[in-house]
Formats: structure tokens, sequence, C-alpha cells
């Protein structure tokens, strides 16, 4: 019971993560953006798709090991 509340609590935080860095993804494309911005941008996308690996690792996990 205590395992499935902490995978749910994981899940649904990565989801939150995934929509902020969505976000901050949306903020930073401007037109005009310099090499700086295209370096932040490169980042932020790169922990986009690691939120997005952690909700579809910790939503599997949700499944297999819910008793």
């Amino acid at each position: 019971m205590v395992l499935d509340f902490i995978l749910a609590s994981l899940h649904h935080l990565a989801i939150f993560a995934l929509f902020g860095l969505l976000l901050a993804e949306l903020l930073f494309l401007r037109p005009g953006f310099d090499a700086g911005a295209l370096k932040r941008i490169s980042r932020l996308d790169l922990a986009y798709g690691i939120a997005a690996g952690l909700v579809v690792i910790f939503g599997f996990s949700r499944v297999f090991f819910r008793r």
C-alpha cells in the first residue's frame, strides 16, 4: 500500500515536471534567439525527455508492482 502511494506520487510529480519543462521551452522559443538561448533550450529538451521517460517508468511500475 505504501509502495503504491510512493509510485503514484512520483508518477504525478514527473507529470507536473513534464508540463513545467514544456512551458519553460515555450517561453524560451522566441524569434531571433541567440546561441545561448539555443543551449538552454537543448538542456530543457534533455530534461523534458528524462521527465517523459520517468513518467513511463513510474506508470509501468504502478501497473506491475500493484498489490
